[in-house]
């Protein structure tokens, strides 16, 4: 028997009309996607808000600072104009007088230096922006290859986030005649990654020890940091090793 060919046949699919559910869908659709909207943008501003919050408690806890340096640093000024007197009534005691006059001295500005560090972040010099190497430091120990070291990362000029990156510490003098660079991790037991983390919204300290191989004379000290994000840039200081004020701590 012979096959009949022809067009093929489609299948039609029936199905109900039911225009108010399909509005009611519609609405719904809608409705939750303003809803997410709307509870995206109130979080938003309320996390906004307690960022805000946060900035503002840090400023003032930070002018509260500098005022308490400032009456710290006026009557240590005060104490020191007294010793001065007192040394010109009695002269026995001149070199009493004028250790504790170099003492008061060395606070004093050791106050200013802390003062200018705050009013530093608070009220940048023009120009000065973004992620600054502050300061190093170095103390000297009983061991004559150990040091302790503090180093300072600033922002300046818009603190109101925080900023983060890594920084790397380098060691640069000589053994042996020859040029020897130390990265910090090599010198270090406390960091053991060459690129350390940081995070902060006004100012961190890094601090820690170092011991220096036998024969290693350092001369400079190579800081690098690397900001990451909105905030990314890079800068690089070099501190010298001779011009660095060590504080003598061997009893420590």
């Amino acid at each position: 028997m012979a096959k009949v060919k022809g067009s093929k046949q489609e299948r039609l699919v029936v199905r109900a009309h039911r225009p108010v559910r399909t509005l009611l869908i519609r609405i719904v659709v809608v409705s939750l996607v303003l809803f997410m909207g709307l509870g995206g943008y109130w979080y938003g501003q309320r996390t906004a808000f307690q960022r805000q919050a946060e900035v503002e408690d840090e400023i003032i806890r930070l002018k509260q600072e500098i005022v308490q340096k400032s009456n710290e640093l006026s009557e240590s000024r005060l104490v020191a104009v007294a010793a001065e007197k007192g040394a010109q009534v009695d002269q026995m005691a001149n070199e009493e007088v004028r250790q504790l006059n170099r003492q008061l001295l060395d606070q004093i500005a050791d106050l200013e230096a802390e003062v200018a560090l705050y009013k530093g972040i608070m009220a940048p010099a023009i120009g000065n922006k973004g992620l600054t190497i502050k300061e190093f430091e170095i103390d000297s120990t009983t061991d004559l290859n150990r040091y302790r070291f503090k180093l300072m990362l600033t922002q300046v000029g818009t603190n109101k986030d925080y900023i983060q990156g890594v920084f790397g510490v380098n060691f640069v003098g000589k053994q042996g005649g020859k040029d020897l660079v130390l990265p910090l991790k090599d010198v270090s037991t406390a960091h053991q990654k060459l690129d350390i983390k940081f995070r902060y919204k006004y100012f961190q300290d890094e601090q820690g020890e170092v011991v220096f191989p036998d024969g290693f004379i350092p001369e400079r000290v190579q800081v690098v940091a690397q900001a990451t994000g909105k905030k990314a840039m890079r800068v690089e200081k070099f501190f010298d090793w001779n011009a660095l004020e060590i504080t003598n701590n061997a009893g420590q």
